[in-house]
C-alpha cells in the first residue's frame, strides 16, 4: 500500500519507484530521475554551474522544510522528467545542467540510446488523443499483443538503466 501524500517515492536501497496511481507518466519519469542522478550519471548537484538551475526546478515539487540539498535532488528529478516529456522546456529552464546531462550520456551510447527511445515511445504515447490510447488496449485478432516500448523495457530489464550502466 502506498502511504505517502506525495505523488511518488523512489526508493534507492531497493532501486524501487512508487506511485499513489498506477501508469502515472509524469511521476514516474519524475522518481526515476533520481534513480538516474543517485545511481547511473552521478552528476554533482551543488556545482555552481547549474546550482540555481536545479534549485529552481526543485521548488516546484520541495516541501518548505527542504533542505537546498533535498531541492536540488527534487530538481535533479524534475529536470529529467522534463527531458524525457518536454526536452525543449528541460533545456530551457537548465540550459547548463542540460550540456552536463548530454555530456554524461554520450558517455554510455546504450544508455542515451535507450532514453532517447523510451524518451520517443512516451511522446509518441502522450500526444495520442485519449481514443487513440484506449484502442491500443483493445485486442482485436484475439491475440495476444505485445506492450511496446517503455513498458516493455521496464519488464524486460527491472533494474533499468542502472543495469545497462554497468561496465
Amino acid at each position: 500500500r502506498f502511504r505517502q501524500k506525495a505523488y511518488g517515492i523512489y526508493k534507492p536501497d531497493v532501486r524501487a519507484v512508487r506511485t499513489a496511481i498506477a501508469n502515472d507518466l509524469q511521476t514516474i519519469a519524475h522518481e526515476f530521475g533520481h534513480h538516474m542522478a543517485m545511481s547511473v550519471l552521478r552528476i554533482k548537484s551543488r556545482d555552481n554551474r547549474w546550482r540555481a538551475e536545479l534549485l529552481g526546478l526543485g521548488a516546484t515539487t520541495s516541501r518548505a522544510s527542504y533542505t537546498p540539498k533535498q531541492i536540488r535532488d527534487e530538481g535533479e528529478a524534475e529536470f529529467f522528467r522534463l527531458y524525457m516529456m518536454e526536452p525543449a522546456v528541460a533545456e530551457e529552464s537548465a540550459p547548463q545542467y542540460f550540456a552536463e546531462f548530454e555530456r554524461r550520456l554520450k558517455e554510455q551510447p546504450k544508455l542515451e540510446t535507450m532514453l532517447h527511445q523510451v524518451r520517443e515511445d512516451l511522446q509518441g504515447l502522450i500526444s495520442q488523443e485519449p481514443a487513440e490510447r484506449g484502442m491500443l488496449r483493445i485486442d482485436f485478432k484475439g491475440q495476444s499483443q505485445d506492450q511496446a516500448g517503455f513498458f516493455r523495457t521496464l519488464r524486460e530489464d527491472p533494474h533499468g538503466a542502472a543495469f545497462i550502466a554497468k561496465k
